[in-house]
């Protein structure tokens, strides 16, 4: 018997570094704390799927390396299979943390301290230091409707108090489009 791994997938990688910060991609199913260490695993941008008339949501985290000042964060637009997706559209959301000081006896998961889940605009400036720890913005883009299938590709821009960092973005749209209105009803 080794020595226990956490075993993440594709769910989380480093996209990038700057003077400032360490940048790194987590799924929107991953829960956010100050201090969950940034993975191991690197690649050169951030790749999310979807098809066309569907949104799909990502977390950018940033681990200080010194303190610094997030002023914003942008998706360029994607250019693709003959046609530019406009990321006009796309909400970035700064994730907020919660104390949580006891555990729900129905998580399988026992997790204490600040958890992040409300996403709050991010419409000012943001002060990022390592003593606190890891911030995640909550980006949320919307393919529109009658996309073609394909890779789309553009930058993820941030910028900081005295620098920026521009990660390398990807989109594949897969081939069929989600209706408009579910045809599925429920009661949930």
């Amino acid at each position: 018997v080794g020595t226990a791994a956490e075993y993440t997938g594709d769910t989380r990688y480093r996209v990038g570094d700057s003077e400032s910060v360490r940048a790194w991609f987590a799924e929107s199913t991953v829960k956010m704390t100050r201090t969950r260490r940034p993975p191991s695993q690197v690649r050169r941008g951030i790749r999310v799927t979807a098809a066309a008339n569907e949104s799909q949501s990502f977390q950018l985290v940033l681990t200080p390396r010194r303190a610094t000042t997030l002023r914003s964060v942008r998706l360029s637009p994607l250019a693709g299979p003959g046609r530019t997706i406009s990321m006009q559209t796309a909400q970035v959301n700064l994730v907020e943390y919660v104390p949580i000081t006891t555990s729900s006896y129905i998580t399988p998961a026992r997790v204490r301290g600040d958890v992040g889940d409300p996403l709050l605009p991010l419409e000012k400036p943001v002060k990022l230091d390592p003593i606190d720890g890891n911030r995640a913005v909550w980006v949320t883009l919307h393919v529109p409707a009658g996309t073609p299938a394909g890779v789309y590709s553009g930058t993820l821009q941030v910028a900081f108090e005295d620098e920026g960092l521009d990660v390398p973005f990807e989109l594949e749209v897969y081939g069929f489009e989600l209706p408009e209105f579910a045809s599925f009803g429920s009661d949930m």
